[in-house]
């Protein structure tokens, strides 16, 4: 699965939000290699409309990711507002040292297993998990969606961003399609 195969509106969409994280950590990072502990992303859900010159909706999710019963009530919630706002693609963004659940890098000896990233060059990271329908896809269902999950590691060093690393989206994916 590419980012590449998006609509151009989804990857222009991706880039500025992830963007603007990097932006983010780039002003904060003396003051997170001081307060390591204390400086967390808050957890994002940002929405890409339909509407071309509609509002994009940013949700605050941090909450989603504390137990399996507000993980469910978020999911319906999300659901919910990307129905009611026509959106044609999803972007998750949430530090990972603040998912409670699912730990899914955690989750069974497979997914330790494939999990991508080496732990003696990075603390802590994002995920990043897009959901966007492909070009010309109808309907609201699962399966008219395309899925891709990237983690971008916080380095341990310098507390910077790393390059993104492709997840396998089935095992690795915070919120179902």
């Amino acid at each position: 699965d590419s980012l590449r195969a998006a609509p151009d509106a989804v990857v222009a969409f991706v880039h500025s939000v992830v963007g603007e994280i990097q932006k983010q950590f780039e002003a904060t990072k003396a003051e997170r290699r001081a307060n390591a502990a204390d400086m967390r992303m808050t957890a994002m859900c940002h929405m890409l409309p339909a509407d071309a010159d509609a509002k994009h909706p940013t949700v605050g999710i941090s909450r989603a990711f504390e137990s399996p019963e507000a993980h469910g009530e978020c999911i319906a919630f999300l659901r919910d507002t990307s129905m009611r706002e026509h959106v044609v693609a999803v972007l998750l963004c949430v530090q990972q040292s603040t998912v409670r659940f699912p730990q899914v890098w955690r989750a069974s000896d497979t997914q330790r297993a494939l999990w991508p990233v080496d732990a003696d060059a990075a603390t802590d990271g994002i995920f990043v998990q897009l959901q966007y329908k492909p070009q010309g896809a109808r309907g609201d269902a699962p399966s008219s969606t395309t899925t891709l999950c990237r983690y971008i590691p916080i380095m341990r060093e310098s507390g910077a961003l790393g390059e993104w690393i492709g997840l396998d989206t089935d095992a690795f994916r915070l919120m179902p399609s």
